[in-house]
């Protein structure tokens, strides 16, 4: 029997039951119609469809350094506590913040990268 030929259809009140692609009754007696549907598959002969994945947007790298990133974002990439880099970020230490809900700000990927740069070169120079 073909994976794809079967079907599930209702025989009564409360009764499901799996039917083949020659309309002859695999199994009865299902309570509901997702139990069916898995007895079904476990036995080999239903497939489910896959499921799309979502595709992840492509930046322009023209536009990258535009990205705005959240501020719990940037003090995981940091290793920082989220008071600590948003009491910095407040400072204006790693570049202008944007305000991107009512609640919520964040950074400019570019501004963030260039304030990581700007303390790399401090660091190695003194």
């Amino acid at each position: 029997m073909s994976a794809k030929r079967v079907s599930v259809r209702q025989t009564g009140p409360n009764s499901f039951a799996v039917v083949g692609s020659d309309g002859r009754i695999v199994r009865d007696n299902f309570t509901h119609l997702k139990v069916a549907w898995m007895w079904a598959a476990k036995q080999g002969l239903h497939k489910g469809r896959d499921k799309r994945k979502r595709q992840a947007t492509a930046i322009p790298s023209d536009l990258e350094d535009e990205q705005i990133l959240g501020i719990p974002l940037l003090a995981r990439l940091s290793n920082t506590s989220y008071p600590v880099f948003l009491e910095r970020a407040k400072a204006g230490e790693y570049g202008l913040l944007v305000r991107t809900g009512e609640r919520t700000l964040g950074l400019r990927r570019g501004d963030y990268r260039r304030s990581l740069k700007a303390r790399e070169i401090k660091t190695t120079d003194t």
